[in-house]
């Protein structure tokens, strides 16, 4: 599980290097979609293994 926190923060942090947020007072909307996003994508491939 451990692994698995650790994955998720170094790709978000990733993200984050190539589409910083600039606007003041983010609600980081767009931080949350790509998670839901990659998330789904995720268990997609996880349950076609």
């Amino acid at each position: 599980m451990e692994r698995t926190m650790q994955y998720i923060k170094d790709r978000t942090e990733g993200f984050d290097d190539y589409f910083p947020c600039k606007k003041a007072g983010c609600s980081l909307y767009h931080i949350k979609h790509w998670l839901k996003l990659y998330a789904g994508m995720y268990n997609k491939e996880v349950l076609n293994v």
